[in-house]
């Protein structure tokens, strides 16, 4: 399942909150599915996901994970036809923190809330 989506009752605002704070350590620790297509390359939380699967929890924090193992990228679409998904794989897992935070922050990646 998902968090509720849309319109949320007061129960359904405290879990969607309480969920959100921690839903990073999911990506940090479980298997990911990545579904890419040409579109993804563009949106936040498609990036942020991608940044946490193809990196792991450290002493230090989040680091470099050591394989591809912890992540599975399927291709849709036109992303099929070239070489942009291996590119896309392998310049997200050699990114820093640092790195990943500033091209976040860039005005043409999509935010869906806008926040």
């Amino acid at each position: 399942g998902c968090l509720p989506q849309g319109v949320r009752t007061k129960k359904e605002e405290a879990m969607f909150h309480a969920s959100f704070q921690v839903m990073n350590l999911l990506y940090l620790g479980l298997h990911v599915l990545i579904f890419f297509d040409l579109q993804y390359v563009g949106r936040f939380w498609c990036l942020y996901e991608t940044f946490l699967a193809t990196h792991g929890a450290c002493a230090a924090g989040i680091c470099m994970a050591d394989d591809d193992s912890r992540y599975t990228l399927l291709c849709l679409g036109a992303s099929k036809k070239d070489g942009i998904a291996k590119e896309f794989r392998e310049s997200w897992k050699k990114k820093t923190v640092e790195e990943a935070l500033l091209l976040l922050r860039e005005d043409d990646i999509e935010v869906t809330n806008k926040k």
